[in-house]
């Protein structure tokens, strides 16, 4: 009897331990093929018997400019922030979009932030930095001159 007594109170700590998982968050920003581009992907997972999805914010420096709800998650509301314009925003689903013709002051500290059972809430930041276009062609001209100017002297 006291065998079964502490089976099932281990039972009942794992099925206790499960139900009390929390939310979790992921953000992740990558670069697409063309360079100027950045692909962000703000995902997250709760548990179906317990956890209910309210709303998800994505914010630059703590101005949100990407926000859906359990009522709107169709049409995501967009906001234009410092470095963002929202109609560079193109959205591939309810938490993956692109942001487009990225520049220097795009980079800074995105946060993805969830909603669940009216008032909990997740959140996930990564910093994003992007380098200014005109240094790579700087860089460039002044590799090309120095190799001119080698292939000049040689002769």
């Amino acid at each position: 009897m006291q065998n079964t007594t502490i089976l099932s109170a281990i039972v009942l700590m794992v099925f206790t331990i499960y139900l009390c998982e929390s939310a979790k968050v992921m953000l992740t920003i990558t670069s697409m093929d063309n360079k100027s581009d950045r692909k962000v992907n703000c995902s997250y997972e709760l548990n179906n018997q317990t956890e209910h999805f309210n709303s998800l914010f994505v914010d630059k420096d703590n101005q949100v400019f990407y926000s859906i709800d359990n009522k709107t998650s169709i049409h995501p509301n967009l906001t234009s922030v410092s470095g963002i314009n929202k109609t560079n925003i193109k959205i591939l689903s309810p938490n993956v979009f692109i942001i487009n013709n990225v520049n220097k002051t795009t980079s800074g500290k995105y946060t993805c932030e969830v909603r669940y059972n009216n008032g909990q809430k997740v959140s996930k930041s990564v910093d994003l930095k992007v380098n200014a276009g005109s240094n790579n062609f700087v860089s460039g001209t002044l590799a090309l001159i120095c190799a001119v100017m080698l292939i000049a002297v040689s002769k």
